[in-house]
């Protein structure tokens, strides 16, 4: 092979690469997606937490995942990721009906309101927007100091929600991502992942996968 047909078929890998990949929490084009050996486990739903850095692709699999479209792709790698509903507990992106946002976490933390109570909150938000109860939502703090005053009927919701997908033979998935910019605060944010994963720890506990 000549070095002017190297330069050629590099010229046209490169010119079959996407543009722009900073999607910002936007759906790729799924004519970029493609599961790197090492990302497979990561995309296991056994697979609870995923640790890398900025650049890795974390932020990437996030909006795959929230693509219908991508996830039935995806299934043919990870099958269960093809009977699976995503809603996304935290993000890169602003979404104050689903998650609080830096400044909303750090008003809250400043009143004595534990991140753990915070992440039960958002649970509570998830099993609320898909109907398995109500749960006050004028606030964020309203929403935690119903979950931290209402123990049974909180455990009750995740209970029914858990029987409903596993009677629908089907998984919720709640992915938290850009977890460093839940807080300007290193010793903060460590605060708030630490709570999070005992979160996960008591839903790995206590519901079926």
């Amino acid at each position: 092979m000549t070095v002017s047909n190297n330069q050629t078929i590099r010229q046209a890998i490169i010119e079959t690469l996407p543009s722009d990949t900073s999607l910002h929490g936007r759906e790729p084009d799924k004519r970029s997606v493609y599961i790197p050996p090492s990302h497979l486990k990561a995309l296991r739903l056994e697979c609870s937490l995923v640790i890398g850095a900025r650049g890795v692709g974390k932020t990437f699999w996030n909006a795959a995942l929230n693509s219908n479209e991508i996830r039935k792709m995806l299934g043919g790698s990870v099958p269960d990721l093809s009977r699976v509903e995503v809603w996304t507990g935290f993000g890169e992106r602003p979404k104050l009906d689903a998650y609080p946002d830096s400044d909303v976490f750090d008003a809250l933390l400043k009143k004595d309101i534990s991140a753990y109570d915070v992440w039960r909150a958002v649970l509570g938000r998830w099993a609320a927007n898909i109907g398995f109860a109500k749960i006050p939502s004028d606030s964020w703090e309203e929403s935690v100091e119903w979950v931290k005053n209402e123990p049974e009927s909180f455990g009750r919701m995740l209970e029914r929600a858990n029987d409903y997908f596993g009677e629908q033979n089907k998984h919720a998935l709640i992915v938290f991502d850009a977890l460093d910019r839940s807080s300007a605060k290193w010793q903060t944010m460590d605060t708030i992942v630490r709570d999070l994963l005992r979160v996960v720890l008591s839903l790995n506990l206590n519901y079926s996968p």
